[in-house]
């Protein structure tokens, strides 16, 4: 995985670990992310902010089923290890 996707699969992996850092996740605009994957989530994240319901993974891939449909998007396992492979959340503004 380059550095670059790297960065982005850190940055969602912690926004889902930690709703506080969810603000500053929003902050980044959607074509930081070279990812299409990664878009697609951000863009999950954020309209399930602008509703103000909770975010995590169940909600995320709900909005991403609903809004991109299900042969479409990411599964379970890979939001999943978006947050297993967080090595420290100290370092999401770093990347």
């Amino acid at each position: 995985m380059s550095t670059d996707l790297l960065s982005e699969h850190n940055v969602l992996g912690c926004a889902l670990l930690d709703k506080n850092l969810v603000p500053n996740l929003l902050e980044i605009p959607d074509d930081w992310f070279l990812d299409n994957d990664h878009k697609l989530i951000h863009r999950s994240i954020s309209s399930i902010a602008s509703r103000n319901l909770t975010i995590d993974i169940i909600t995320v891939m709900d909005r991403l089923e609903a809004d991109y449909g299900t042969k479409n998007v990411v599964g379970m396992e890979y939001l999943n290890n978006l947050m297993v492979e967080v090595t420290s959340l100290k370092h999401f503004d770093s990347h």
